[in-house]
């Protein structure tokens, strides 16, 4: 028998329960790092009848980790964009604050792979439904 996987760190779940629920920040900083996109293919994903929400967690986790790519690349010297971090020598090195968005990425992943069995299976239930009404209404 596989052995449970260890639930969060204490400081991480308080984090995630004093956030009101779908109340979660979905940036970080004006022009930053916007999750909004992945929390809202993630919300979808969970009202796919019959989704899996391992599949569903992971392709937000992918999406997030993703966002922080896109939003804190570093870029060569001899293209500079303002606003971008300048990577090592010969492209190397990269933007320090990518190990902060990953672990705040993970922390989203783990609190919704831990703490949103209930919202999936609700919205599981409510997409039946609809589809269960729309379907008895076409006939």
């Amino acid at each position: 028998m596989a052995a449970a996987a260890a639930p969060p760190p204490p400081s991480a779940l308080r984090l995630l329960d004093d956030w009101p629920a779908g109340e979660a920040p979905q940036s970080l900083g004006e022009g930053c790092v916007d999750f909004t996109a992945a929390c809202d293919q993630h919300d979808l994903c969970y009202r796919v009848v019959g989704a899996d929400k391992g599949a569903c967690d992971k392709a937000f986790l992918d999406a997030l980790l993703a966002e922080c790519d896109r939003a804190l690349r570093c870029v060569a010297a001899d293209v500079p964009i303002p606003g971008d971090v300048l990577c090592g020598e010969g492209g190397g090195g990269g933007n320090p604050l990518r190990g902060a968005c990953a672990s705040l990425a993970q922390l989203y992943f783990e609190g919704v792979d831990r703490l949103a069995g209930d919202a999936f299976q609700i919205d599981q239930e409510e997409q039946k439904q609809h589809v269960a009404q729309c379907q008895a209404g076409a006939r």
